[in-house]
């Protein structure tokens, strides 16, 4: 059931611009040091968003909103941790440089 609340307030919450989840947020931690973990195994590592939403982080039961990761990895970018870039017309995500 709190998976299902999460979810609907995340989808509503983009939807509507009232988001209220920041890089503290407890949501954001895990997907956050999932992603972190990947880049210190593979520091190479490349994905779009999608990817690594479904192949980097190692989700429990079901996978959170891909809104979640989205937040992570903006969280992750204004920390200086990972940045994105355009391969032809895809956006991926990699370790800052």
């Amino acid at each position: 059931m709190k998976q299902l609340f999460l979810v609907l307030f995340v989808v509503f919450g983009l939807a509507g611009n009232a988001l209220a989840l920041d890089c503290s947020d407890s949501v954001l931690r895990f997907p956050m040091s999932e992603i972190t973990r990947m880049v210190q195994i593979n520091p190479n590592a490349a994905d779009t968003l999608e990817g690594v939403h479904l192949y980097w982080i190692r989700w429990q039961d079901y996978p959170e909103a891909i809104q979640v990761t989205e937040l992570a990895l903006s969280c992750l970018e204004s920390q200086g941790v990972m940045e994105q870039f355009h391969v032809a017309n895809r956006v991926l995500w990699r370790r800052a440089r």
